[in-house]
């Protein structure tokens, strides 16, 4: 498998980051409810948090290229794994996939609210504490 091609100017977010999402063969059928949850959840509902986040880890990048700093880089580094986050792994998807399996009937509304609840303040903790840490991995003036 080849790595994905990068545009000047854009980045792959969740490459080594947080835990992995594995997918078996036949999981994907089961988990789209899950996965189309967690890609709202993720993403959809945070463009553009998600773009001051990962301008802010970005500038601070740009700046420890320019001027090395082990100190700060472990702080954007911490800040990147923080940034690419997610909520569920391997066993909690296949717990969690049946409830979010019928996504179109939504039989589950209050179980499938209050997961998503749990996940947006994980999500939203995460996010914020590693914008915390980009914006300190830069330099005061």
């Amino acid at each position: 498998m080849s790595t994905p091609r990068r545009r000047p100017g854009t980045s792959i977010p969740f490459r080594g980051s947080g835990p992995k999402l594995c997918l078996r063969h036949g999981d994907g059928a089961e988990r789209h409810g899950l996965i189309a949850a967690l890609f709202d959840t993720l993403i959809a509902e945070r463009q553009d948090r998600l773009k001051t986040l990962w301008g802010a880890i970005h500038t601070a990048e740009a700046v420890l290229a320019a001027k090395p700093d082990t100190e700060r880089a472990a702080l954007v580094n911490k800040a990147r794994a923080l940034a690419g986050f997610v909520p569920v792994a391997g066993a909690d998807a296949d717990r969690l996939a049946p409830s979010f399996q019928d996504r179109r009937s939504n039989r589950n509304p209050e179980e499938q609210a209050a997961v998503r609840k749990d996940w947006s303040a994980r999500i939203d903790a995460a996010q914020a504490e590693a914008l915390d840490l980009a914006r300190r991995a830069l330099p005061t003036p």
